[in-house]
């Protein structure tokens, strides 16, 4: 019985290979899988649209300040001067001009292009949305990865133990209450690789529905140089960035926009002045032909009663522009206290990924220590599993740190210079590396896993990241 357990086990350790996994040459660089992912954005789409949409209104209104011409042909009947039915028709060209208008076309040029810069902006705090979800599914496939390898490491290092433990319950040599805890502890392992390998599907699913590209496969060894390279230096710089912020330049503009709007309608009142004339022929029913008329002139005109309509229409656009001036003040306090948190939660997790990696290293000398005594016959199966148990809990506090920090990490980029990066939209990070100064980083590599053709020797040697754990500092 126990060699058939011991059988099936094996057999479910040739299933643990990445899901991600493909062959040399075949992934994508996180910049590469980024562009994808807006390219098939129909958020990003629609805020194009809007872009569209404004550009197009922002026409419109200049066009309003343009001199107007038209043709036109006329043509009736009526009560002529000698009581006598008149033809009256008439075909020409006109045209008619807005001399002053007391700033009602400024104001109003000017709140439709601050519309468009503030649709320009709510297209760039999409993209960022886009981007931060992209991260998020790359680092959940990433942490799957991570902890596959953490429980297929107690896996294989389950294994050869159970196929002592199996010679030891024929020779009476180990109690089956060990035997069956070896065995609980081995299929507990199993249980987790099976979670994780589900996670893992469950984050390539979601970035498969991201870029729109089935078997999609990116290259994560360039994550961390794009989320430290454009990370901002300090809390100061992130504080004082809060108003270069898209979503808080987006609303700014509109704000803009909607007192623009409101200085435009309290000039509704006043007088417009317009030149406008005309050039034409015009038949004469008397003599039976066209004659020439042309006429050139002067227009003003100012509103007397309109039944409140434009009294009505300033209050609503002066209730707006209150209503977005308070959401700015908001917006921009959530910002501060947001970025705020997010820093101090990523010195947190950079202190506590130091000491975690500590308390790792130090459990694994125990854990290593305490093998040497049950070899010897001088430490129980309980002893041994502890330790190794302590083990893989601080090797998954470890994980689970770095998963966090990255995370915060992709909430601390400056995207204002990240979109602005020369030689495209994202900055092709696979020639230049950016130099990793946290102590975090330092202390060893979080990349985790590999797929099989990241073990071929394909890293360039400019990495930062080291293979192997250094040794723990004293």
């Amino acid at each position: 019985m126990a060699k058939c357990c011991l059988a099936a086990l094996i057999g479910a350790l040739s299933f643990a290979a990445p899901v991600w996994a493909q062959g040399a040459g075949q992934c994508l660089s996180v910049q590469q899988g980024a562009e994808l992912a807006f390219e098939s954005s129909f958020s990003i789409q629609s805020a194009q649209a809007q872009v569209d949409m404004a550009n197009a209104q922002a026409d419109g209104v200049r066009a309003q300040g343009r001199a107007q011409i038209s043709a036109f042909v006329r043509g009736g009947t009526g009560d002529g001067l000698l009581e006598s039915n008149q033809i009256d028709n008439q075909y020409g060209i006109g045209f008619s001009y807005r001399i002053y208008d007391f700033g009602r076309s400024r104001f109003s040029m000017e709140a439709a292009d601050s519309s468009v810069d503030a649709r320009r902006r709510a297209l760039l705090t999409v993209q960022q949305d886009i981007f931060m979800e992209y991260v998020r599914v790359l680092l959940q496939g990433w942490h799957a990865r991570e902890l596959q390898a953490a429980f297929q490491n107690q896996l294989d290092t389950l294994v050869p133990r159970l196929k002592m433990a199996d010679e030891q319950l024929q020779a009476n040599t180990i109690t089956l209450m060990d035997h069956s805890r070896l065995y609980s502890e081995a299929a507990l392992m199993r249980l987790n690789l099976n979670d994780a390998k589900g996670a893992e599907i469950n984050a390539r699913v979601a970035l498969e529905r991201l870029v729109q590209r089935p078997g999609v496969c990116i290259d994560t060894d360039t994550l961390d140089p794009v989320l430290l390279g454009f990370r901002f230096p300090d809390l100061e710089a992130i504080v004082d960035s809060v108003e270069e912020d898209p979503r808080y330049r987006s609303l700014e503009a509109d704000v803009e926009a909607a007192r623009l709007a409101v200085r435009s309608a309290s000039r509704e009142w006043m007088p417009t002045i317009n030149a406008s004339g005309f050039s034409s022929q015009t038949y004469d029913d008397f003599r039976d032909e066209f004659q020439d008329r042309d006429r050139i002139g002067f227009e003003i005109t100012a509103p007397l009663y309109d039944g409140g309509l434009r009294s009505s229409e300033t209050a609503r656009l002066q209730a707006r522009h209150r209503q977005l001036d308070a959401e700015l003040s908001s917006i921009r306090t959530q910002l501060v206290a947001q970025r705020s948190s997010d820093w101090q939660n990523f010195e947190t997790y950079n202190e506590n990924l130091v000491a975690a990696r500590a308390a790792r290293d130090s459990s694994a000398i125990y854990a290593k220590a305490t093998q040497r005594r049950f070899d010897l016959r001088a430490a129980t199966v309980d002893e041994l599993l502890q330790a190794e148990e302590r083990l893989l809990e601080l090797e998954l506090r470890v994980l689970s740190l770095s998963m966090q920090r990255r995370q915060i990490l992709s909430r601390l980029i400056d995207y204002d210079r990240f979109f602005n990066a020369p030689g495209s939209m994202l900055l092709d990070l696979s020639t230049t590396r950016t130099p990793l100064e946290d102590e975090a980083f330092r202390e060893g590599p979080i990349t985790g896993p590999r797929p099989p053709h990241m073990r071929r020797g394909m890293r360039p040697r400019s990495h930062p990241f080291a293979e192997t754990d250094p040794p723990a500092e004293p």
